[in-house]
């Protein structure tokens, strides 16, 4: 296992278990904390980064702090919310 540091990513999602958006929409946002993309999407479960839209680094301070509570959880909340679940 090497060295690189834990970095924070975030990305537009959708999960059915999401409350229902006025408009119907089950979008979430997503964070997970990770040494790599590649990493990111192994554990989303995913075959490669377009798979995650909008994937990238995040400078959220809430966010930071909820993912590196436990590395490699993903966190979610739907996307107008701040209410952030584990996955």
């Amino acid at each position: 296992m090497t060295d690189k540091k834990l970095k924070v990513f975030g990305w537009q999602g959708w999960r059915p278990e999401c409350p229902s958006a006025p408009n119907g929409s089950k979008q979430t946002r997503e964070v997970v904390a990770a040494k790599s993309k590649a990493e990111v999407v192994r554990i989303a479960g995913k075959e490669y980064p377009g798979q995650l839209f909008n994937l990238g680094e995040t400078g959220n301070s809430l966010e930071l702090q909820l993912a590196l509570s436990k590395p490699g959880v993903i966190f979610w909340t739907p996307i107008n919310e701040s209410n952030y679940r584990e996955s």
